[in-house]
């Protein structure tokens, strides 16, 4: 099939063959639904570890830019914290270079439990860090199955790591008979892939259409807003969030942030403090806000109802039980006020929204309490119950990092910690949909994306540890995941929408740059995946040449950058 660009004085000519398929790509965010039809697939004798460890299952990806590895352990552990799960990792599938450990020649030993590794070259050794090699583990709170990822043109000390087509590994129980993935010699092979993948999640860095409220939140890393004005006053402009729950604001009140907020944005805000460092920030009256044990509650008026936003900053690190007792505190605070019973007044089928720097990288059990209102001290914070409005569990908004494959919220490369997923946006789907959502990594963004927001490609990492988290919220019951079909820069209409020999797509865009057309049959296969170059400039007409596609209706997807529109197209006798 033939593709034929018609602009001003030029014509692209590009293959398409009909029948190509796409690739579901990993997405790396602590869920592993996207590992069920994808990867490679390696298995282990059941019932051979130690201490519980039992080594199952192991799955293997990559896309141009990672390696993935999913695998299970039989046990639920923290893979940041004192385990003794080692990864050997032959990266040029030589048993002759590198340690040489059970006919492999491992260039990387990674200690998971000790956060560190060893990188192998010549009679040369090098410590290793997850930032050498681009680690990044999750979830990152305890589970007994996890995913991983390391960059796939990593280097250390100036060495590349990956030099060839292949690679080999071995995952081991570092203790005496403990269990070790394979039980042979040799390690897993795995050779490198080149498929058509997916293209990244969808989202867009302005408001989706009919968002009814946008709500963002950013630890600022001890009072940084205040010192570090330039870079959040870029990424607030650029999000041009309606609510803002601001964590680590230790030395400053809610007057001199509201006053802050108003210099970079202009227009009318109100703030509310709660305990030492709980600070929301919203362009709509707060009615009233409440002290939960080190976190705050506020009532917000917004222009379509009121709307409950619990911002949390839980204790760090390896306290557990302090991090469970907060959101035990939480939900039973949620809890009381949708059943009458607490001083705040809370209108039946009001959205509730829990979020702020979790902390979570401890147990598990945490983020289920805040999703199925499972409380675990019932003496002190009274019975389970059903969060949501329908009496079902709330609603965990997983949002990946922009022009990312991976839903990161957090990193330091100065850190022994992994980059992880610590900042959460939680909600009432009953009574909200979910229209688009990201954490915002400037680094990440092209640079006509930079240009178009006004933003540097450092701000983020200048102005915390912590990624803005951002989502847009519209009232009413959610039916499904949404993905936006939003349109900032790109315009695109098929004319005419029934079609022949010849189906006719005309674009605009205020952005030149790269463009992904994907066109599904009414069965959701892909007939045609392909990129091109777009000038920025008015009407462009795209000429696809459908002979020999069956009749029927198609769906046209049509991405530059972070933007899709879908369109549908039928094909006529």
């Amino acid at each position: 099939m033939k593709i034929n660009w018609i602009f001003t004085g030029m014509i692209w000519l590009l293959n398409c063959n009909f029948g190509s398929a796409q690739t579901e790509r990993i997405l790396l965010d602590g869920y592993f639904q996207d590992w069920e039809q994808t990867g490679t697939a390696f298995s282990d004798t059941k019932n051979d570890g130690k201490f519980g460890f039992d080594y199952n299952q192991l799955k293997i990806f990559n896309d141009d830019n990672y390696l993935y590895i999913n695998f299970d352990l039989g046990l639920e552990i923290n893979l940041q914290e004192t385990n003794d799960v080692v990864f050997y990792l032959d990266a040029d599938d030589n048993p002759a270079t590198g340690y040489v450990f059970d006919g492999i020649g491992a260039e990387i030993i990674f200690r998971f439990g000790e956060r560190k590794g060893t990188f192998y070259r010549n009679t040369n050794t090098y410590n290793v860090k997850h930032s050498d090699i681009g680690l990044v583990t999750l979830p990152s709170v305890s589970s007994d199955r996890f995913e991983l990822c390391i960059r796939k043109n990593a280097s250390v000390s100036g060495f590349q790591l990956f030099s060839g087509n292949s690679m080999r590994m071995i995952l081991q129980q570092d203790v005496p008979n403990g269990d070790k993935f394979p039980d042979g010699t040799g390690g897993i092979t795995y050779t490198w892939q080149q498929n058509q993948l997916e293209p990244l999640p969808v989202y867009s860095i302005k408001r989706a259409t009919d968002t009814d409220f946008r709500i963002m939140t950013q630890n600022v890393l001890t009072d940084d807003l205040f010192s570090k004005t330039s870079y959040f006053n870029r990424l607030i402009n650029a999000i041009q969030p309606d609510i803002i729950a601001f964590q680590e604001i230790y030395d400053h009140t809610a007057a001199q942030t509201r006053e802050l907020i108003q210099q970079f944005t202009g227009g009318t805000w109100y703030a509310q403090k709660q305990g030492t460092d709980i600070i929301l920030v919203s362009r709509y009256p707060i009615l009233e806000s409440h002290f939960i044990s080190g976190n705050g509650a506020f009532l917000v008026q917004t222009n379509e109802g009121k709307i409950l936003v619990v911002n949390a900053h839980l204790p760090c690190c390896d306290n557990d039980s302090g991090r469970q007792d907060e959101v035990d505190a939480i939900m039973a605070f949620i809890r009381d006020a949708k059943n009458g019973n607490s001083s705040l007044l809370l209108d039946p089928n009001s959205p509730i929204i829990i979020t702020g720097d979790m902390n979570f990288v401890g147990k598990s059990r945490q983020l289920r309490t805040y999703l199925e209102g499972d409380i675990q001290n019932e003496f002190s914070y009274g019975p389970d119950f059903h969060p949501d409005w329908d009496n079902t569990a709330l609603k965990d908004a997983v949002l990946y990092t922009t022009a990312s494959p991976m839903a990161v919220t957090w990193s330091s490369s100065g850190s022994s910690y992994f980059p992880g997923r610590l900042d959460y946006i939680i909600y009432t789907d009953a009574v909200l949909n979910r229209l688009n959502g990201f954490a915002l990594q400037t680094a990440n963004l092209p640079q006509d994306s930079l240009n178009a927001y006004l933003v540097l490609a450092n701000d983020s990492n200048n102005a915390s540890d912590h990624f803005a988290v951002v989502s847009d919220f519209k009232f009413g019951p959610e039916t499904a995941v949404s993905v936006p079909s939003i349109t900032t820069s790109l315009n695109a209409r098929l004319s005419p929408t029934v079609f022949n020999e010849q189906m006719k797509i005309i674009l605009s865009s205020r952005l030149p740059g790269k463009i992904n057309i994907n066109i599904f049959n009414i069965n959701g296969q892909a007939v045609c995946s392909k990129e091109a170059e777009i000038q920025a400039s008015e009407d462009q007409q795209l000429n696809l040449d459908t002979h020999g596609w069956p009749s029927g209706m198609y769906v046209v997807q049509i991405r530059q950058h972070h933007e899709m529109i879908s369109l549908k197209a039928v094909k006529g006798e």
